[in-house]
This record gives structure tokens, sequence and C-alpha cells, in this order.
């Protein structure tokens, strides 16, 4: 969890918007006026670029102004805000646009000095940020979902002690009605932070939440939510009260957490294969599911799900692309053309492979989960 971050669990990721100039126009006589409309278009957004002398300026230098007003109302500080931010380029292009979700006191510098000037329903244009864009920013309004609990600065008397943290205090807001999570699971959860004063400090509800792997190296990293999500089921909604020494926070500090889903596909296999898993030469492979379909054949296009790890360390995983993907069955595949020529169309299965009988440039022994779909046409 980082402190100090944008509310959007993409960082507030522009979508990038393909903008192009217009080509010039070839204008006969009876679109005249069309041509000075476009004219006077372009004119207007060379304009852009310049700071008119009414522009305000901020603390540190920023001129800004307002391109259109909102209701007056200035949101409070400590809440998160909707908000729709458009960058232009040095032509007065728009390059980017996205829509996001901003914690007022607890974005980036330009962001803290900019949202607190302005109010709700308002458009600003912003120069000074960098020499190469001009922000225009509209507030839309107050986000509702990051507003804090009300029960934000103590712990109410049913909270109960984490067993292996006594002052780290937690109640369930909500039953999750899955499994209890255990060790070697991927968790898709949400988290959103507060301080006590009911600030808020950042949150992944914005986005599709954040990965988390229940290893070693995580327990290692952070104790405390280790054991949390460890006390918890899928689908449960916590509110937990943890004290800022437990994680080198300044602060401390009160999250809602909810763990969205286990991802089994991304479920740490075991480092070793079993001693039932199918020998390819020096590969090995364990079904988890077999279909009892025909098998694959050379020459084939497939869909898969996969996910690569060394040891507990995730490699690579189609999740991460947010699609699943196609595997060409040809020579270029190597060692894997051996290994989905062995399977069909609905087998789910582990691989052991050791780096010799990968390219140099992996180098490293590498375990795979792979769910085999449908052959591509």
């Amino acid at each position: 969890m980082r402190k100090n971050s944008i509310v959007s669990a993409c960082a507030m990721c522009f979508c990038m918007v393909s903008c192009h100039s217009p080509a010039p126009l070839q204008t006969p006589v009876q679109d005249v006026e069309t041509h000075h409309a476009d004219s006077r278009r372009l004119e207007s957004e060379a304009s852009i670029l310049l700071v008119p002398e009414d522009a305000r300026r901020t603390p540190s230098g920023l001129a800004y102004i307002s391109l259109s007003p909102g209701s007056g109302e200035k949101p409070d500080p400590r809440t998160a805000v909707d908000v729709m931010l458009r960058v232009r380029n040095l032509e007065g292009v728009v390059t980017d646009e996205a829509r996001g979700t901003m914690a007022i006191a607890h974005s980036s510098p330009f962001f803290e000095e900019i949202l607190p000037l302005m109010s709700l329903g308002e458009t600003v244009r912003v120069w000074g940020e960098s020499k190469e864009r001009i922000w225009e920013i509209e507030m839309i309004s107050v986000n509702e979902a990051y507003l804090p609990p009300s029960d934000v600065a103590e712990p109410p008397g049913d909270a109960q002690a984490l067993s292996s943290f006594e002052d780290v205090k937690w109640r369930v807001v909500e039953l999750g009605n899955g499994e209890k999570i255990s060790q070697g699971q991927a968790l898709r959860v949400h988290v959103t932070r507060w301080n006590r004063a009911g600030e808020i400090l950042e949150s992944s509800r914005a986005g599709k939440g954040m990965l988390l792997f229940m290893n070693d190296a995580q327990k290692k990293a952070d104790p405390v939510h280790h054991d949390i999500f460890l006390a918890m089921r899928e689908g449960e909604h916590i509110r937990v009260w943890i004290p800022g020494d437990r994680l080198s926070h300044k602060e401390d500090i009160v999250e809602d957490i909810w763990i969205e889903e286990v991802l089994e596909g991304l479920r740490i296999p075991a480092t070793e294969p079993p001693r039932d898993a199918l020998a390819l030469e020096e590969v090995r492979l364990k079904y988890e599911v077999a279909s009892g379909g025909n098998k694959l054949e050379a020459g084939q296009a497939v869909e898969v799900e996969m996910a690569c790890w060394h040891g507990q360390d995730l490699i690579d995983a189609s999740y991460l692309r947010g699609r699943h993907d196609v595997m060409e069955l040809t020579e270029k595949l190597g060692i894997w053309m051996d290994i989905m020529t062995s399977v069909a169309p609905g087998d789910v299965f582990v691989t052991w492979i050791p780096a010799s009988s990968l390219p140099e440039s992996v180098g490293m022994d590498l375990t795979c989960r792979v769910h085999v779909y449908d052959v591509v046409e």
C-alpha cells in the first residue's frame, strides 16, 4: 500500500485518444463560410496555448482560469471527488482524456494544489505543470463511496483483536460466502484507507482492485495484512484499525478490506512435480482437469489462459493482460509444442519445465498452470 497515491487503482492512467489535426480544406466557392468557421476554430485552438492576462495564480505560480463555473460549493478536503481530466499538447490538440476518482489531499503536488481551489461542477484550465502539456480539469462530484465510516475514529465495542497482533482490531462489515483464505492462494482485493480523522488516503475501488499472493514473500513484507487476509473468507468485507507503527506509518489508519475473489488460475503451484506427474522427456505434466477430448495438433491455434511461476514469484500471466492468450502450434514454440500437442481443449494442467528445456533468454525453471479453451479458426 502506497501513501499519498491517487485514489484510482490505475493512478489515473489515461486512455489514449487519437486526435489529429484536420487535413487542409479544398474549399469551393459555396463553402466559404465553412472555411472561415474552421479557420476560427484553429485560431481558437492555438489561443489555448497562451496564458490570458486575467489568469489567476496558485502559490507555486501555476496559471489557471475557470472555463465553466461550478456551484460555488467546495468539497471537504478530506473527501475524494470524481473528475474528468483532459490533456492538450503544445499544438492545442487533446492527447489524453480520462474520468476517475481522486483524493483531494492525497493525490500529487499538482492536484493537491489545484483541486482545493475548485468548486463542484467547475472546469478549469491550468498552465505551468509541464512545458509540454496543458490540463483541463472538471470536478464532477464528491464520490460517496469514499466518505469515511462513522466509526473511523475508534473501533466499536464489537471489534475483536487479531490473534497474532493484539493491538490490531477488526470487525466484519459483511460476511463472505466463500471458503476461508489459505496460504498459496491468489486474491483480488479492494482496500480503502483513511486516517483516524476521516481523511481518505488511498483506495483501489476505482479499478479492478489489487492482486495479492498469499505466499512467504508477502508474509515477510507485510505480516499484519497477511494475517488479516488469512482470517477472512472469499467475498467478505471487514474494517480494520491498525496502529501506524505496525505499518511504519506516521499515523494510525483504518481500512475497509474486501476479498473480491480467489483466483484459482493464479494459485501458487508446488515447486516440485508430484510423483504421479507425466514425463515428457525433462518436462513434467499433471492434469487438474482432463476433458478426454482429441489432442491438439500442429498447425492449430488455441485460446489459453496461463500463468507461469519461478518458485513463488509470478513471471507472467494472462490475467495481467486482461485477456486470454492465443498460441499458434508451430515449431517456433519449442518445448511448448510438445506440451500443447499432448493436451486437449478443456484440459487444465500444471507443467514443470527446467531451464535447460527453455531458451537461454529465459534462464530459469518455470512452473506453469494452463487452462486450454477452444481451437481458434
